[in-house]
Order: C-alpha cells, then sequence, then structure tokens
C-alpha cells in the first residue's frame, strides 16, 4: 500500500521525520529552528519539507472484515446474554454505560480522559458494532484466554439475536 505523506529533510536530504499530515510546529533544536504552520516546500539552510510517497505493508488479514455489522440493540443483547453486563446494566443501557463496560474503558492502555470520555460517548451512540473495533478487542482482554475464534462465534451468535 502506497501511503502519502510528507517528510522533514535535513542535510544531503536525509529524512528526520516523516508525517501523514505536515504537524501545526514543529521544533527542531538541533538546528536551533521552530517551524510555525509549516508547509510543504517550507526551506530553510539545509532543511525542507517535501511530498514523499512511501511503501507501507497492508495490515494483516484478520478474516474479521466477513463479520456482519452488529446494530446497537444486538451488542447489548449479546453482552447481557454472554455475562458481560448485569441485568440492572441491561436495563439502564439505553441511557448509561453499562459500569462493566465503563471499567474495561477505564482499563484500556494508552487512554486519556478525553479518549476515554469519546468511547463511552461511541458506546452511547453507536448505531453499529464492528468486530474489529479497539473497544471490542478491549472487550475480548477482559476475559484473559478468550481466542479470536470464541469471539467470533459470538459475534455470529450475536447477528442472531
Amino acid at each position: 500500500m502506497i501511503e502519502h505523506g510528507y517528510a522533514l529533510v535535513g542535510p544531503a536530504g536525509v529524512e528526520i521525520a516523516w508525517w501523514p499530515t505536515i504537524p501545526d510546529r514543529i521544533d527542531l533544536p538541533s538546528a536551533g529552528l521552530v517551524i510555525l504552520s509549516a508547509a510543504e516546500g517550507w526551506s530553510y539552510a539545509d532543511h525542507a519539507i517535501v511530498a514523499r510517497d512511501r511503501t507501507v505493508a497492508d495490515p494483516p488479514d484478520t478474516g474479521t472484515a466477513t463479520l456482519p455489522l452488529l446494530s446497537r440493540r444486538q451488542v447489548l443483547f449479546g453482552l447481557f446474554e454472554d455475562g458481560f453486563i448485569t441485568l440492572a446494566e441491561f436495563e439502564a443501557s439505553a441511557t448509561a454505560v453499562p459500569a462493566s463496560i465503563a471499567a474495561i474503558i477505564a482499563a484500556a492502555p494508552g487512554f486519556d480522559d478525553a479518549s476515554k470520555a469519546r468511547e463511552k460517548v461511541r458506546f452511547l451512540t453507536m448505531e453499529y458494532a464492528r468486530r474489529d473495533h479497539p473497544l471490542t478487542l478491549m472487550l475480548q482482554a477482559s476475559r484473559p484466554g478468550t481466542t479470536d475464534a470464541e469471539v467470533d462465534a459470538m459475534w455470529l451468535r450475536w447477528a442472531a439475536l
């Protein structure tokens, strides 16, 4: 797969940094430069920002793309029937994130408060769920030892609800 981006090149065209989009601010302490509102074609002394394509390996095919999208209702029924959420959480799920799902989101590594809040709102407002969504993967991780095949089977079972 070809990915278009921008490279910051230094002396002799050596790539120093690469971005899919150019950041608003670029700090180059080694050159004593701060670039604000950088753009393609920017140059200074031996440094420049140039457009560049690079070849990136295609993501591995996990086979999850062939699994159906699930409606919010199917996900909630499945979470309840498979014991991920309690009866009280199931009944309240129309207006609140079930506490057990909120706990999974809260424990997500690398999520700041804003990311956690976004995941909760996504959960409350989702129309459809994807098997390969990060929250689905976190749900799987919440039950150690659960295999991809087991989650795929669960997903297909939920699709029938």
